[in-house]
């Protein structure tokens, strides 16, 4: 019975820099640990990947890769795709394995 309910559009993510940096300081301050410069430049560029990804794919940055996936990336430093696929185990979503390429790319540059 649709005719008692208003469909709304769907609006799709947009992400500015400061949401950025709250989400790089959240994952830091509770991941309890103490990150290099790198491993610190790779979460942040990580944590922007994501954004726009999610943005493109009109999905929730946490189903595109969650929190503590983009961490543990990040602690891995190395752009080794079996490597990554093996630390980030049953969490690598179906984008992230879509989108790996640009991932191993990010960790190349820093």
């Amino acid at each position: 019975v649709l005719n008692n309910y208003e469909i709304m559009p769907r609006v799709p993510y947009v992400f500015n820099e400061q949401d950025s940096v709250n989400i790089l300081q959240s994952i830091i301050s509770s991941a309890k640990l103490e990150l290099s410069e790198k491993q610190v430049n790779i979460l942040r560029d990580l944590i922007k990947w994501r954004d726009s990804i999610a943005s493109l794919e009109d999905e929730s940055p946490n189903f595109i890769a969650k929190d503590s996936t983009l961490l543990k990336i990040a602690l891995t430093e190395k752009s080794d795709e079996s490597l990554i696929l093996q630390n980030v185990g049953n969490d690598a979503s179906p984008y992230l394995q879509t989108y790996l390429p640009d991932v191993l790319l990010i960790l190349k540059q820093n």
